[in-house]
């Protein structure tokens, strides 16, 4: 059966999948229904502002309407995400399927760990299982948005680096005013490398 998503690149099923490996830590039989909702939260957060809206709505449009598969050992048929777009395939596979599966992944959490009845929030205690104090959820939290953060620098300077390909891409961060190259952000003037967290360049 299709899955019922809104208009976006990555969809449940790959969150979870992944294809080839598991961009974020679920279970393979996790509900997919428990992370839907927030996939068009996460991209709006982190993939549109990253991609641009040109490029993002693009690639949206050339996306295979199936889940993606590279896996030829889980049973299903071998699937590109871009079967028609061979640039594009090699930016999801290399990064964006990583990068957007982590992105839905930190959008939910919260939603994951916490839930809430009529008197209040709680955390699961299950026969399987033990919710984890809140601290090791910030944990979590704070060790995804780094990696994100990375990920985001390391996206743009492949971008950069082939531009050629991509042409719809927002060249803002490839062009920017006092540098020499595609080192820094065209807003922050920052290192495209450095976090707000640890102030180093990767």
């Amino acid at each position: 059966m299709a899955e019922i998503t809104a208009d976006t690149i990555i969809i449940p099923s790959e969150v979870i999948n992944g294809g080839t490996f598991r961009a974020a830590p679920l279970e393979a039989r996790f509900d997919q229904q428990l992370i839907a909702p927030h996939v068009q939260d996460a991209e709006l957060r982190w993939t549109l502002p990253l991609l641009g809206r040109a490029m993002y709505q693009d690639m949206i449009s050339k996306k295979s309407p199936n889940s993606s598969n590279y896996n030829p050992d889980n049973g299903q048929p071998l699937q590109d995400k871009f079967p028609n777009d061979t640039n594009y395939e090699t930016l999801w596979t290399q990064f964006l399927l990583s990068f957007s599966g982590k992105a839905v992944f930190l959008q939910a959490l919260p939603y994951l760990t916490f839930k809430t009845g009529s008197n209040g929030a709680f955390i699961n205690d299950t026969t399987y299982g033990t919710g984890q104090p809140i601290d090791e959820t910030k944990k979590i939290k704070d060790a995804l948005t780094q990696t994100l953060i990375m990920l985001q620098g390391r996206i743009k300077e492949f971008l950069c680096d082939n531009i050629d390909d991509y042409p719809l891409y927002d060249d803002c961060n490839c062009k920017c005013k006092n540098c020499n190259s595609y080192d820094c952000d065209c807003n922050s003037g920052k290192n495209i490398y450095s976090t707000p967290n640890f102030g180093v360049i990767f």
